[in-house]
């Protein structure tokens, strides 16, 4: 997994209640999810207004949900002082999604189990410095896809002869249950974003249809 340099804006001061604000509507709030998280652990009994303004697109694939988590997480870790380990703050942020505690580090990583492990790669000469997304309106639901997936095992390795090797188990499935994404498949070199709806690759299509926007991969 990789992090680029797409990414929501979140402003969080202390307030009488619980105010969460957003120029897009939110379902299943991770953000309230993760205030509530860290305010149980740790006996916080401060409550927060947070403003957030949405850059990454909803069900596109690309984690903005956890990444909100993530940032709050790491922003209440900050504002009181709970400096807590790596360990720690893996452990709290699996609570709330699989994707989450990668999003605490946003390094490029080998991640395995159910997110909980997270490995670094330190060779950063085999990670990509930029890539292209292909981005469209369309709205994947991630627990439909998931509620279809069948696992085919554990991969052996994504890295092999110093080159990273791209596959994703949930392409399939998505094509499937949104027909409309399978456009997307039929150019070999795209390569679909978590459980989609997006889709990226390192060398730009220069096809009228195919629409794609250059992001930096953050290191």
């Amino acid at each position: 997994m990789v992090a680029i340099n797409l990414f929501d804006l979140i402003k969080i001061k202390k307030a009488p209640q619980n105010v969460i604000t957003s120029n897009v509507k939110i379902e299943n709030n991770t953000i309230l999810k993760a205030v509530n998280l860290m305010k149980e652990q740790f006996g916080i009994k401060d409550n927060f207004k947070i403003k957030l303004r949405k850059r990454i697109p909803i069900g596109a694939g690309l984690g903005g949900a956890s990444c909100n988590a993530a940032s709050i997480i790491m922003a209440l870790n900050k504002m009181y002082n709970l400096k807590l380990a790596k360990e720690k703050l893996i452990s709290l942020a699996i609570t709330i999604g699989s994707d989450v505690p990668f999003c605490l580090f946003n390094r490029p990583s080998i991640v395995s189990g159910i997110g909980q492990k997270i490995n670094f790669i330190n060779n950063l000469a085999i990670v990509p410095k930029h890539l292209y997304l292909y981005l469209n309106n369309i709205n994947v639901s991630t627990k439909v896809i998931f509620d279809n997936f069948t696992s085919n095992g554990n991969r052996q390795s994504i890295i092999k002869n110093k080159q990273i090797n791209y596959f994703n188990d949930l392409t399939n499935i998505t094509i499937n249950q949104y027909p409309q994404l399978r456009i997307y498949t039929e150019q070999t070199k795209l390569f679909m974003t978590g459980s989609g709806s997006t889709f990226f690759n390192f060398d730009k299509i220069k096809k009228r249809q195919f629409k794609s926007k250059k992001y930096k991969i953050l290191d």
